[in-house]
């Protein structure tokens, strides 16, 4: 008897069938909907896990690159305070803002967010894990909102999960310590609130959440973000009539919500001597930085005579060749080939184009030397590909399900995607094993922080305070009128 047409084998071809198609479509029968009930927390676990290992369960190297020079003498100086009761206003020793000022509250990077509280309890290191953690929760959220609005498959939410979560910009940025770079996970908010936008969500209450996201990123430390993403809101409202209104309504009321962490910081803002440093410096070097994978021990290799003080990670933004193949394809391709994708949001082409080349070359530096108050902070203009990168994976995905949807493509194309999908997750957590903090000893040289200097110190300062209470004042009556405003439902 022929074993492929045995009841059995039948049986057995009919359910793999029906567990590709659960995992490929939004189907209603009792396995697709177990599979969801599987599959979406096992997404939630492999991510706990990967970033708690990336992390080395919170046993952080204390004497290596900005773990040493930044974050942990930070968390050090804001546990000082916490655990004193007192408001870290001044540092001991003037080394917040590479020497310039010893006004903590002036660094506009500094991490201020009201989980901080944990430090009371928590040593640098475990604080650090369980922020990252809590932070990529909210991502996860925000990722499965994404795939409410745009009714993503498991299949279509797999690879949305691995671009956005395991890529290498958020991978190197926090390995080399760059713990200010976490209010990245409030990107999909950031995407949620820009498509509501487009889509003619034009009111206060619009107004109001998307100042308040842009105060709980602030307060993240991410100010290059919050400088991102209202660039991000600005280019695309100029040349948008219908939303122009509320687009810069909503920067507007953001700065001003955001008062409280900008005033201060504007005092010091002509003490810190940095000068330009570039961004990509080709068009070929940015393509590098998307796919190939380079280990931190050569790290440095990346310095030219064009980008002197610009290293790796700075460049790296790895999402492999086969989540390059998937943007090009369906975040490029189908984005802009006619279809009937309801989501196409054609209006982001300006502002991801505008981002994306002036993250090349020397073409930011005339922004740069106009010393425009916050833009004139961003001196590795590199760093700016995340956001069209980000919008790209997003709209890739929701194009990859429109064709998943229309074309219906055969199971053994659908297995192919599949496999494909499992060698994009290898790729991403490849280079995540690379750059592990446990292996940032390959690349620099320990130098031990002096953590008794990073201790809090208030003296008088007049001028420091009053700017303080300005902008704290600000900052509350801004609240306020966001609030009475948003009630309205009348659109802009």
């Amino acid at each position: 008897m022929d074993d492929r047409k045995s009841p059995i084998f039948k049986r057995g071809e009919n359910f793999f069938l029906l567990a590709l198609s659960g995992w490929f479509y939004l189907e209603t029968d009792w396995l697709s909907a177990w599979m969801k009930r599987i599959a979406i927390p096992i997404f939630y676990l492999i991510g706990l896990y990967q970033w708690a290992d990336f992390l080395n369960w919170g046993k952080i190297p204390t004497d290596l690159a900005d773990w040493a020079d930044i974050t942990f003498p930070r968390l050090v100086l804001l546990q000082d305070a916490l655990m004193r009761g007192i408001l870290p206003l001044n540092i001991q020793l003037a080394t917040g803002m590479k020497g310039a000022t010893d006004r903590y509250l002036a660094i506009p990077d500094i991490f201020l967010s009201p989980q901080g509280i944990l430090l009371r309890y928590l040593q640098s290191g475990p604080f650090i894990l369980l922020n990252t953690l809590l932070m990529f929760s909210l991502s996860f959220y925000g990722l499965l909102l994404l795939r409410r609005k745009f009714k993503f498959s498991l299949a279509a939410f797999m690879i949305l999960f691995v671009l956005f979560n395991f890529n290498g910009h958020i991978v190197d940025h926090l390995s080399i310590g760059h713990f200010s770079w976490e209010g990245y996970f409030l990107l999909p908010f950031f995407a949620l609130l820009t498509f509501n936008l487009l889509e003619g969500d034009t009111s206060w209450s619009w107004i109001a959440k998307f100042s308040l996201l842009m105060l709980v990123i602030f307060l993240q430390g991410s100010f290059h973000l919050f400088v991102w993403c209202l660039l991000f809101i600005s280019v695309l409202s100029l040349f948008k009539g219908n939303i122009r209104k509320a687009g810069l309504l909503g920067c507007l009321s953001a700065l001003l919500l955001c008062a409280l962490r900008i005033a201060p910081a504007g005092l010091v803002a002509t003490d810190l001597k940095i000068g330009f440093s570039s961004g990509f410096t080709s068009l070929g070097d940015l393509l590098k930085g998307l796919v190939e994978l380079v280990v931190p021990a050569h790290a440095l290799d990346a310095n030219t005579l064009l980008n002197p003080q610009v290293n790796w990670w700075e460049f790296d933004h790895y999402i492999g060749w086969v989540g390059l193949t998937f943007i090009v394809v369906f975040g490029l391709y189908f984005w802009f080939k006619k279809s009937t994708c309801p989501h196409r949001y054609l209006e982001l082409v300006l502002p991801i184009g505008l981002l994306t080349l002036i993250s090349i070359g020397r073409i930011y530096k005339v922004v740069f030397l106009l010393n425009i108050p916050l833009l004139s902070g961003e001196r590795v203009t590199s760093r700016f590909l995340i956001l069209p990168l980000v919008f790209l994976i997003f709209l890739g995905t929701a194009h990859f399900q429109v064709w998943l949807n229309e074309h219906k493509p055969w199971p053994a194309v659908q297995s192919l995607f599949l496999a494909l999908s499992l060698i994009l997750f290898s790729d991403l957590t490849q280079h995540m094993e690379l750059w592990k903090v446990v292996h940032l000893n390959t690349l620099f040289a320990p130098t031990p922080p002096d953590l008794a200097q990073w201790v809090v110190n208030n003296h008088a300062d007049p001028v420091y305070t009053l700017t303080l209470v300005i902008g704290l004042g600000v900052s509350i009556l801004t609240s306020g009128c966001l609030i009475v405003l948003s009630k309205s439902t009348k659109k802009l």
